[in-house]
């Protein structure tokens, strides 16, 4: 089976679960950023790297933690929902991009909370000969 086939039913499954009343709305993580969070991301200049931080905000805020509170936990717990929760095509970037964006600002941005996040593990050790 093709990506392209496995995509399609994948989203197809979830609209006949949308249609048939048999899931929520939306995701209980995926709800709008608290304003701690919001106030945030309003700082952000590029709308890419607040596009990038907007699903780590969103997953916080549902949890109750505030962006100075943010630590590697925060980050495996995300990467791990969106493989369990979502269908997304590419969890592993989407954790990536996450940290990235976030401890590139953390340099940037005055007044940014002084937390570095860690990558999250790869899936497969890289080897040479």
């Amino acid at each position: 089976m093709s990506k392209k086939r496995f995509s399609n039913i994948k989203s197809d499954a979830l609209k006949v679960l949308a249609v048939t009343g048999c899931s929520r709305e939306r995701a209980d993580w995926l709800q709008k950023p608290s304003p701690e969070w919001e106030s945030l991301l309003e700082r952000v200049p590029v709308m890419q790297d607040r596009w990038k931080l907007s699903q780590l905000a969103q997953f916080c805020s549902a949890l109750g933690v505030s962006p100075d509170e943010v630590n590697d936990s925060h980050i495996q717990d995300l990467h791990q929902t969106l493989i369990e929760e979502s269908f997304s095509k590419k969890p592993d970037q989407v954790a990536v991009y996450a940290v990235k964006t976030w401890n590139w600002l953390r340099e940037e941005i005055v007044g940014w909370p002084d937390i570095e996040l860690s990558r999250p593990p790869r899936k497969r050790t890289p080897w040479t000969f």
